[in-house]
């Protein structure tokens, strides 16, 4: 999508088929090749590489979230991979613009 952030890394294979975009923050759904675990380890280093921080990575069975923060944005990913018919891995985002806190 042209309005992602040139500082939200995504695999070259990925296409998305979701993008929207509210008030404070957007989703974006996308398809990669990679496995799982690939992709959360893509995200870890490409991300960290970009000053985004990790605040979160959960394993919960077949599913693996991360969540990112950097300035006033923050991100939550869920991987998990789709079904045998379709083999691949699906990520979504959800990348927030946090509100201003006011100077104390």
């Amino acid at each position: 999508p042209e309005a992602l952030p040139s500082d939200v890394a995504l695999p070259g294979d990925a296409h998305y088929d979701l993008w929207t975009e509210a008030p404070r923050g957007a989703t974006l759904s996308l398809r990669t090749n990679l496995q799982p675990e690939a992709l959360a380890e893509y995200f870890l280093h490409e991300w960290i590489s970009q000053s985004w921080q990790n605040i979160s990575d959960v394993q919960a069975d077949t599913l693996r979230c991360l969540a990112f923060r950097k300035a006033n944005r923050q991100v939550a990913i869920t991987i998990e991979s789709e079904p045998e018919s379709d083999p691949s891995t699906r990520a979504l985002l959800y990348l927030e613009t946090l509100p201003e806190l006011p100077a104390s």
